[in-house]
C-alpha cells in the first residue's frame, strides 16, 4: 500500500512540503468510470500548507475536489494558491472538472492551479486533460484541452487581495 503524494521543491531543490490525498477515489459508474484506490492505496491524514517567496500554497489531489471542507480548512489558514495535480476521468471530468476548480477558487477568493492528466490511465480509464489554471475570481488564465501540454499564468497576489477586500465573504462567514 502506498500513499497519492505531491510535494513541492524549492528553487535550492528541498523538498518544502509534501500532501498525500485524503479522499480515496472508491466509486463504481456504470458505463462511466469504476476506480477502489483504497485497494492499494492509503489516505492521508495532514493539511498540508506552506509558505513561499510567492505567497502561501496549499495543496489537494484529485477526487479532494469534491470535498469543498478541505478547501475551506486551507483558506481558513490563509492559503492563497491551491495546487491540484489530478486525474480526473474522462467520464466525471467533462461534467465536474471546470466547474467545480472555478468555484473552489471563487468560494475560497485564491488561485486553483490544476494540472489533469489526459489520455488512458494505468488504472484502466481515461484522463480528462484540461489543465487549468483560474484566478480568485473564477477566471480561466490558462487551459490546456485534451492534449499533453505546458500552461502558465501570472500569479498576481494584489489581485488576490483586491478580491479579498472587495468582496470580504471569508470575512463574513458565521458558520463553521
Amino acid at each position: 500500500m502506498y500513499k497519492n503524494t505531491t510535494g513541492l521543491i524549492s528553487t535550492e531543490g528541498e523538498l518544502v512540503a509534501k500532501y498525500s490525498k485524503i479522499h480515496l477515489f472508491d466509486v463504481d459508474i456504470p458505463g462511466v468510470v469504476r476506480s477502489k484506490e483504497s485497494e492499494y492505496m492509503t489516505p492521508g491524514n495532514d493539511v498540508s500548507v506552506t509558505s513561499t517567496p510567492m505567497g502561501n500554497i496549499g495543496f489537494s489531489i484529485c477526487y479532494d475536489l469534491r470535498f469543498p471542507e478541505l478547501f475551506r480548512n486551507l483558506s481558513e489558514r490563509d492559503c492563497q494558491v491551491i495546487v491540484l495535480p489530478s486525474c480526473f476521468s474522462e467520464g466525471t471530468g467533462k461534467v465536474h472538472w471546470k466547474c467545480m476548480v472555478q468555484t473552489r477558487a471563487i468560494e475560497n477568493q485564491c488561485y486553483v492551479i490544476a494540472p489533469n492528466q489526459f489520455g488512458m490511465t494505468d488504472v484502466g480509464f481515461a484522463g480528462y486533460g484540461h489543465s487549468l489554471i483560474v484566478d480568485p475570481w473564477g477566471k480561466i488564465l490558462a487551459e490546456c484541452l485534451e492534449e499533453q501540454g505546458i500552461i502558465y499564468a501570472d500569479i498576481d497576489m494584489q489581485k488576490l487581495f483586491k478580491v479579498r477586500t472587495e468582496l470580504p465573504a471569508l470575512t463574513h462567514r458565521r458558520i463553521k
